[in-house]
């Protein structure tokens, strides 16, 4: 359903902001007189607020702002002069809005704000609407042979017979292919599609494409690009498939979420024979004509359930006797839950039902769409984002591709994993106690977090583990102030309170600007070699803490599994006064390797001992661990045991031999060096007993040497390496031992 923002505001009185309240000593008391703000600075509507960030509305207001000048806003659209000079003085500074998100963020510019500009564009017919050529935000199209009647592209379906470069027109592969190239942006076709730059310009400029031949015309498109798009299009969930509840025309009849026989859908998607729904179309049981749950029933129950017994007697004119039995039934057992319920009360029957639906009809007792209420037999939704005019969904929430309406779409419509089952954000929020590491709240599932707190006292940490490698990055995606703010960054670190000892690393951004999600930079971060980890004698912070932006655009980080923290912080320049800031921050994580400790060396993994502990020669990321020769190990009475550890570090000096010990269980052993190597060394194996088992001196071709051996017994074993001439130092080297 789409709300207008002049319909929404009759029904909100002040919104809350999305944020939540910050404890009483974070914020300070906002100017009483401030125009109420529609998104809370933090990119999240205001309940009951039903202007979506980009649609006709939005983009009018955003003409309005952007366009009028000082004395329009302040006389024509009649703002608020603190708001019309607040904008003027942004537009001027930072140049036109580019959302209402950052307009929404100019002090004094709220919901009264944006009435005023809305009220404006629609006097001007600045207000776009599908059919009136112009392609406005959420249109894939406007006009033309190939554009339906809402605006998206009408494509004929089914298979055609025609190959564009071996994938067949009106296929699934097609469909996905396409949908690869009309939606993806030029940094995605370019990068993680792996297009030619020319060829990801071309798709971008000439889109939308209605078929493959159309996207084949395109400059620098051909055969390898379609390969690209569409195996992109495959790994990433964008090919159509039966089961995903959206009918695919000429491929499918019908497709209603499953592949499951016997439902009035068949598990090909190509329809069944079913029974008709019930009388009146609802699935549920009839009392007196009327189907439980419906809006007239729910009317029947508030009529029942809220008039007392003089208006049950005398305005509804119900038998004096129903009257009494509604009345004194509802004092004795509570409201009545059903209509079964009310027509198990005595005298209650088909008349009373009438009677008390005509009153609901007349007096607005009943549930109507829009009212913001879903109500289950009737609706599958009202007043959010992706609802139509008669209350029912325009998107398929739960089938793991974003549309129009939503913000995520996990695959699910499970609540409490960071997508809601209206495949909207879930968000972790912030009740003020997270102020230092060992009190940060733990992000979860979910993918977004927010707080709120005053910048002289400002520090919130958050938490988050990974079980298995994983690529993380972390974005700002909106926030507010009150006052300017002088630093503000993130970190992350796996040592709780120790960043500075070089086990963390950092993002950040100084002077945040005005804008919504902005990519936040990473900046790694080290101290003043006249610094320690435990002080510094200095008595400038800002000399004392260094920061380097890291090179490139690349906004993650590639992390091994373990617990990390953010922290977000903020430092005020003034003592005269307490800057508060609200943000909006976005976690992805995005799983490049198989769980580390499972035991099974998977894809990714150098080793995997089936823990997650390091010091064991294999660390909790799944890396080799190298363990270094410690002297005096010059003979086998003093070898050095490598316990679990396949690497072994030292150095060979002249005279010198060092000897290892280790257990083979499995009866195979391959020892050589790793890299070129660095000397003319000899390997010698010995059992158990002392005696030699194999010796060799450039097995693995020029000075290097190498065993492989198999068919040892369980047991102990002693390696040698030393110089081939004994005379001769052999420096320092590094043995891989497999067993």
């Amino acid at each position: 359903m789409r709300f207008t923002l002049t319909r929404s505001l009759r029904w909100l009185a002040v919104a809350a902001l999305a944020t939540g309240c910050a404890d009483a000593t974070d914020t300070p008391d906002a100017p009483v007189d401030n125009d109420p703000p529609v998104f809370a600075g933090v990119g999240v509507k205001a309940d009951g607020f039903a202007l979506a960030p980009e649609g006709y509305e939005a983009e009018a207001i955003l003409r309005a702002a952007n366009t009028l000048t000082l004395a329009q806003l302040d006389d024509d659209a009649a703002l608020d002069a603190r708001a019309a000079r607040n904008i003027v003085a942004a537009r001027d500074a930072n140049g036109p809005f580019d959302s209402v998100i950052a307009l929404d963020d100019v002090p004094y510019v709220g919901q009264r704000a944006f009435s005023q500009l809305l009220s404006y564009a629609e006097r001007q017919g600045w207000i776009g609407h599908c059919g009136d050529g112009v392609i406005n935000g959420g249109e894939a199209c406007d006009g033309g042979d190939d554009c339906d009647a809402s605006c998206g592209l009408d494509v004929a379906g089914g298979p055609t017979g025609v190959f564009v470069h071996g994938v067949e027109e009106g296929t699934y592969a097609a469909l996905g292919l396409l949908a690869a190239a009309n939606t993806l942006d030029h940094a995605t076709l370019d990068d993680a599609v792996g297009l030619d730059a020319r060829a990801a310009q071309a798709i971008v400029d000439d889109r939308p494409f209605a078929n493959l031949a159309d996207l084949d015309a395109a400059s620098y498109v051909g055969e390898r690009a379609f390969g690209k798009l569409g195996a992109y299009a495959a790994d990433h969930g964008l090919v159509p498939a039966c089961g995903d509840g959206a009918v695919q025309p000429g491929l499918e009849t019908c497709d209603d979420g499953n592949t499951a026989d016997g439902d009035g859908c068949d598990a090909t998607c190509g329809g069944e024979d079913s029974t008709p729904p019930p009388a009146g179309g609802y699935d549920t049981p009839v009392v007196h004509g009327v189907h439980e749950g419906t809006y007239a029933a729910l009317g029947i129950l508030r009529a029942a359930n809220q008039s007392d017994l003089a208006t049950l007697d005398d305005v509804i004119d119900l038998d004096v006797r129903a009257a009494k039995a509604i009345f004194y039934g509802r004092q004795a057992n509570g409201e009545f839950g059903s209509l079964a319920d009310l027509d198990a009360a005595s005298y209650v029957g088909a008349d009373a039902f009438e009677k008390l639906l005509a009153y609901a009809q007349t007096n607005a007792l009943l549930p109507t769409c829009g009212d913001g209420v879903v109500q289950p037999v009737e609706e599958t939704c009202d007043g959010t984002a992706g609802c139509d005019a008669s209350c029912e969904r325009t998107f398929h929430c739960g089938d793991g591709v974003v549309e129009v309406g939503e913000q995520c779409d996990d695959g699910n419509v499970d609540a409490d994993d960071g997508c809601s089952n209206l495949c909207q954000w879930e968000i972790a929020r912030s009740d003020g106690s997270n102020r230092t590491y060992e009190t940060a709240l733990e992000i979860g599932t979910y993918t977004h977090f927010t707080g709120n707190f005053s910048a002289r006292s400002g520090h919130h940490y958050w938490t988050f583990t990974i079980d298995r490698p994983s690529r993380v990055s972390i974005d700002l995606m909106g926030y507010s102030r009150n006052e300017p703010i002088t630093r503000a960054q993130f970190e992350a670190g796996a040592v709780p309170g120790a960043p500075n000892q070089g086990d963390g690393w950092s993002i950040g951004e100084h002077d945040v600007p005005n804008a919504f999600h902005q990519s936040i930079a990473f900046w790694r971060w080290y101290w003043d070699d006249r610094c320690s980890s435990s002080g510094c004698s200095l008595p400038d912070y800002n000399s004392v803490k260094k920061y380097q932006k890291l090179d490139g655009p690349d906004y993650t980080r590639q992390l091994a599994p373990g617990t990390y923290y953010i922290g977000f912080h903020t430092g005020a320049g003034n003592s005269n006064y307490s800057p508060s800031m609200s943000y909006l921050g976005r976690l992805i994580i995005e799983p490049t390797g198989d769980i580390c400790g499972n035991g099974v060396v998977d894809d990714g993994e150098a080793c995997d001992d089936g823990n997650a502990i390091d010091g064991d020669g294999c660390t909790r990321a799944c890396d080799l661990e190298t363990r270094t020769e410690s002297e005096r190990n010059d003979d086998l009475e003093s070898a050095d045991p490598l316990d679990a550890f396949r690497l072994v570090r030292g150095t060979n000096t002249a005279g010198d031999a060092d000897w290892f010990v280790f257990h083979v269980a499995d009866g195979w052993l391959d020892a050589r060096l790793r890299g070129t190597c660095p000397f003319d060394a000899t390997f010698a194996l010995y059992d158990d007993a002392g005696d030699l088992v194999a010796e060799d001196d450039d097995g693995a071709g020029g000075y290097c040497p190498a065993l492989a051996l198999e068919g040892l017994s369980d047991g102990y074993y002693y390696l040698r390496i030393a110089h081939a001439d004994a005379r001769i130092a052999g420096g320092g080297y590094l043995i891989d031992i497999q067993r």
